[in-house]
């Protein structure tokens, strides 16, 4: 589940990335799980910030079995969405964007 301060570390990091590892060229590379041919540039990057930039965090509950959502509604706050999620449900993060 993705929490608002992980959402804000999210923003961070991709402010980070465009400032100091864009301009870096390769050092880029060991940052990546597998080779990337071409990196983000840093307007890509500026433009994928943007994209979490008035994001919203909110919560829904979902069966893991059938990966349906359990409930029509989201929910601000996770705990209200964990009441209803019982045996067989699950907390989903949904970002509003």
């Amino acid at each position: 589940m993705l929490s608002e301060v992980q959402l804000a570390t999210v923003r961070a990091a991709l402010q980070f990335w465009r400032e100091e590892i864009c301009p870096a060229g390769d050092v880029a590379d060991r940052y990546f799980d597998e080779t990337i041919e071409k990196h983000l540039s840093a307007r890509q990057v500026q433009n994928l910030a943007l994209l979490f930039e008035h994001s919203a965090v909110r919560y829904v509950p979902y069966n893991r079995s059938t990966e349906r959502i359990a409930a029509p509604l989201l929910f601000k706050d996770r705990r209200l969405a964990r009441q209803l999620a019982r045996d067989g449900f699950s907390v989903g993060t949904v970002l509003l964007g």
